[in-house]
């Protein structure tokens, strides 16, 4: 069952870039300072054990070559810890224009693939409470 369940996300990941426009992505909350705009598909949400898996959008307005990233995720709802399991960067907003980066995370970067905590009133907080809700 876990080598299916792996098989399974590996084929999630290896899409990220595919058929991201086929994504129903909905604004879930905006940064402060930067105005980052983080978005959800409801419906890639999903349990695998104590663990919800989810992809994400991200437009940022920092200025930086990166307009935006899309990144399939996984989290810890009772303590709100996060990990990116893929990332993919791309030239323009909405996950458009080319791509700059495109990860698997534990491979590309194994020191970064650690939990992260977002508390509930941060702009990635307010996702992952929406993330937690669909479980």
């Amino acid at each position: 069952m876990k080598r299916l369940v792996f098989t399974f996300i590996i084929i999630l990941i290896s899409s990220n870039s595919l058929y991201a426009d086929n994504f129903n992505w909905k604004k879930i909350s905006i940064g402060v300072e930067n105005k980052d705009i983080f978005y959800l598909d409801k419906k890639t949400v999903f349990k695998v054990g104590d663990y919800v898996y989810y992809w994400m959008l991200v437009d940022y307005f920092d200025g930086s070559e990166d307009k935006s990233s899309i990144t399939h995720n996984m989290v810890k709802c009772n303590t709100f810890e996060n990990k990116y399991i893929s990332f993919t960067s791309f030239t323009e907003h909405k996950g458009k224009g080319s791509i700059n980066t495109d990860a698997i995370v534990p491979e590309m970067a194994p020191d970064i693939f650690v939990w992260n905590k977002f508390p509930k009133d941060s702009t990635h907080g307010i996702l992952l409470v929406e993330v937690c809700k669909v479980k």
